[in-house]
């Protein structure tokens, strides 16, 4: 027998074949989840742009494109809608901004439960619709699917904060291929869910109900900024 065919092959000892696949593992880890900070920035600069605009749109809509619906979003939004809203984007409008501050920028919020919007709520958007505690399809107390104001569908995103959780509503705009901005609001975290009255509010592009419920699948800067914006 040749000499080479008795010399075994050289095979790495398990815990260093391991410890190279955990490197390689956490490198890779650490690889997406820079590309997500990236992109969660990027789009936060982009509502920065909109909260900027003038706020009269009959001079021209400022939109931004955030980014596109992630797969695993568009899958569950297809199991509660029974809609197909892979590659659609979801978008920033002047007109959603000024329906939210006009309704939840107020001082008179804390009345009922809600909190003051601020400039980092607005910017919390892309966390939120990246990392949402669960995804909603508002229904009417008489069980019927809530639309919006144009009969579109609507999705209510939530995410839990240290100081409140956001409810953060999207239009489907099937033409366009968007999950636009319709309106936000913050519950105060001392304020029990099920006692706030949140509804009884024509938001832009969505008429809500006083009583909703909801098909679920789960997952203080200063105010001067808005008196501005209004003021523009």
């Amino acid at each position: 027998m040749h000499f080479f065919q008795k010399v075994k092959p050289f095979v790495l000892p398990s815990f260093f074949r391991t410890f190279v696949f955990r490197n390689e593992k956490n490198t890779l880890l650490f690889q997406v989840e820079k590309m997500i900070a990236s992109k969660l920035q990027a789009a936060r600069e982009k509502i920065i742009k909109v909260l900027k605009a003038n706020s009269d749109t009959a001079i021209g809509e400022s939109k931004e494109v955030l980014f596109e619906v992630d797969n695993a979003t568009a899958r569950k939004i297809g199991m509660l809608l029974g809609k197909d809203v892979f590659e659609y984007k979801h978008t920033v409008d002047k007109s959603g901004v000024n329906h939210a501050i006009l309704n939840h920028g107020q001082r008179w919020e804390d009345n009922r439960g809600q909190k003051q919007l601020t400039e980092e709520d607005f910017l919390r958007i892309p966390d939120v619709i990246a990392h949402y505690d669960s995804i909603e399809i508002p229904l009417k107390s008489n069980g019927k699917t809530a639309k919006s104001g144009n009969g579109n569908d609507i999705i209510l995103f939530k995410k839990q904060y240290a100081d409140g959780k956001i409810y953060y509503v999207e239009e489907v705009r099937t033409g366009k291929k968007e999950l636009a901005m319709a309106t936000l609001w913050v519950v105060n975290k001392r304020e029990p869910e099920d006692s706030l009255n949140v509804g009884n509010e024509k938001m832009h592009g969505v008429s809500a109900p006083s009583a909703l419920t909801s098909k679920t699948l789960s997952h203080n800067k200063s105010n001067a900024f808005f008196s501005k914006s209004q003021e523009k």
